[in-house]
């Protein structure tokens, strides 16, 4: 119940900021995992059309979370990433702008795919950033 409601709610959101058919996963399909450079289009990825005027997006370059759900770098984990782009904002997000990736469709869309095999936005960076002491994060990032 609650992953159909996620899914319809993912495809209300694409349809308000049109969002490309690749994003839309319908019940019973199974669908590709892919980076949020390939969902967003923003055009930050290493070769990326928008690289010479914003620069790399460090989720794409970030291989110290390659493999995470399953993506490519931090593909899909680019809200555990310092100084992301936004998905369909051209601006990057301060260190730790947790309250904008959770108002993301392509967050929502790892959460629902990944259910039990989810890795948390704290294991995620404390595997980024190699340590073995917990990382102090604000309580919102845990909403």
């Amino acid at each position: 119940m609650l992953q159909s409601l996620l899914i319809w709610c993912n495809i209300i959101h694409g349809l308000i900021f049109k969002l490309p058919i690749e994003f839309y996963n319908l019940p019973g399909e199974a669908m590709e995992k892919k980076n949020c450079w390939e969902i967003c289009n923003c055009g930050h990825e290493p070769g990326g059309n928008k690289v010479a005027i914003d620069g790399v997006c460090p989720a794409s370059i970030e291989t110290s979370a390659d493999g995470i759900h399953g993506g490519k770098n931090a593909g899909r984990a680019c809200w555990a990433i310092q100084k992301t782009l936004s998905c369909g904002e051209n601006r990057p997000k301060t260190e730790y702008q947790w309250e904008n990736c959770r108002r993301c469709f392509f967050y929502w869309d790892v959460l629902s795919a990944e259910k039990d095999n989810y890795a948390s936005i704290h294991e995620i960076m404390q595997k980024v950033n190699k340590c073995s002491t917990p990382v102090r994060l604000t309580p919102a990032l845990f909403y």
